[in-house]
């Protein structure tokens, strides 16, 4: 599959077929772990993980381009890097995974636990640095939203204040579904309702089912989509997650409901910047952020 005509930057596609693994283009690589160092009085913390074969550094360098310092300044932020394993979409090669995936995105596909288990560990560690676990959000893009809603599933109840997923979803049989029950903390799930690689029903299908779970016990499951928008973050996604942070971790209130038919407008093309896209090799092919509509 080819970025679509706005795209600025070509990043690594890869598309599972007959064919095999095709590669585009990577204008320039990420590197480096990048977190922030608690403070003795920290700010609310905020874990975004990337997707697959991206970097921390990568995916800080995409929310950055789409959000101002003073937007994220009430927030310490960690933009963790998932230790490179095996990942058979790959042909085995070694890549920035959170987890492995076997036969194809489909969520029909079995779920490799023993891989989640792993990533599961490291974000545990990250987040039992914090002296007020109950100041911490984590989520993610793509894969990186897969592996936020496994740690939440995983996490002691009150351990998290809130858990986002952006152009995510769960495996149809993950373990993730039976192990909290309904005790989950607020969930936000955002989608590109034309993204074609990262389906939007395969995100409603894991909403629907962790609201079966959640709203009985009064949980918070906040669901939105976006016109047009692709498998990508855009500026109104980040500024709805925004609110939804502020009303978790700041004001200790409700998740905020969804609204109908948000504004989109994306990040301008750069020329040389790296991680435009998060230079994210993610769910078949990221197409780079778009120049503005």
């Amino acid at each position: 599959a080819m970025p679509t005509r706005r795209a600025a930057v070509w990043v690594i596609c890869m598309r599972v077929g007959r064919v095999g693994i095709a590669a585009l283009p990577v204008m320039a690589a990420a590197v480096s772990l990048t977190t922030t160092t608690p403070r003795p009085t920290a700010r609310p913390l905020v874990i975004f993980c990337h997707g697959s074969g991206d970097t921390g550094r990568g995916v800080e360098q995409y929310v950055r381009m789409l959000l101002t310092v003073d937007e994220m300044r009430p927030y310490d932020w960690a933009f963790p890097t998932a230790t490179p394993i095996p990942y058979s979409l790959a042909g085995g090669a070694r890549m920035s995974v959170w987890y492995d995936r076997v036969g194809g995105f489909e969520p029909r596909h079995p779920e490799q636990t023993a891989s989640v288990e792993a990533s599961v560990a490291q974000l545990e560690a990250l987040v039992a640095a914090r002296q007020d676990v109950s100041k911490v959000a984590i989520g993610g893009f793509s894969m990186g939203g897969g592996i936020a809603l496994q740690t939440a599933a995983r996490a002691k109840p009150r351990a998290l204040a809130a858990v986002f997923a952006l152009s995510s979803y769960l495996c149809d049989d993950s373990k993730a579904y039976g192990l909290r029950g309904a005790d989950w903390p607020p969930v936000f799930m955002a989608h590109g309702d034309s993204d074609a690689f990262i389906r939007p029903e395969w995100g409603r299908r894991t909403a629907d089912r962790l609201r079966r779970h959640t709203v009985g016990a009064g949980g918070i499951v906040v669901e939105k989509r976006y016109a047009g928008v692709q498998h990508e973050l855009v500026r109104q996604e980040l500024l709805d997650l925004l609110a939804f942070l502020r009303e978790t971790l700041l004001l200790d209130g409700a998740a905020p409901s969804s609204s109908s038919s948000p504004t989109v407008r994306r990040a301008p093309s750069s020329s040389g910047v790296v991680g435009a896209s998060g230079t994210t090799v993610d769910d078949d092919c990221v197409p780079a952020d778009a120049a503005a509509n």
